[in-house]
């Protein structure tokens, strides 16, 4: 089956007695925009964004709806490390960090919590700067991934009515 575009999210709607097969996916693959992926019944499923998703799939996407029910997205929990800050200097310290470990950095609960994938420098980092956290399995889902979108603007050539003129 070809999907092309995400037709929602099972959370969004109750699907109470509706069947739903779910397509099992890393959390580093979710901005792909072209994949073959196997649901947990067996299905192929062929995804071919025309162009890529502005965040990603998210848990519990829907991928195709049809008479048969329901195929999702699940976002594979893998072993994660649940930082709390205290203020907004430890915030600012904890980005300027990771933004230098390259490790994505994922929104927790609340405004002072922060999720990553486990690494092992990074969780050597945490404790040099007193920053507390615990592991844990979690999902890393992309509606929740920190990043900078800096709009690129084009800068336009203004035409004037001045006539130049060129003597040889």
């Amino acid at each position: 089956m070809l999907v092309t575009q995400v037709l929602g999210n099972i959370e969004d709607r109750a699907y109470q007695n509706t069947y739903i097969d779910f397509v099992a996916i890393e959390w580093f693959n979710t901005q792909k925009r072209i994949a073959l992926l196997r649901t947990n019944n067996g299905q192929e499923v062929a995804l071919r964004f025309e162009k890529p998703l502005d965040i990603g799939l998210n848990h519990g996407d829907i991928l195709i709806h049809n008479e048969q029910g329901i195929i999702a997205v699940c976002i594979i929990p893998v072993h994660i490390l649940v930082m709390q800050t205290k203020d907004n200097t430890q915030i600012a310290q904890l980005c300027y960090e990771i933004g230098n470990y390259h490790i994505p950095l994922f929104f927790g609960q609340n405004v002072f919590e922060f999720k990553a994938p486990f690494e092992k420098p990074l969780q050597r980092l945490l404790e040099k700067l007193c920053i507390d956290y615990k592991e844990e399995y979690g999902i890393l889902n992309s509606k929740e991934r920190l990043g900078v979108h800096i709009p690129i603007f084009e800068p336009k050539l203004k035409t004037s009515n001045v006539e130049v003129i060129v003597k040889s």
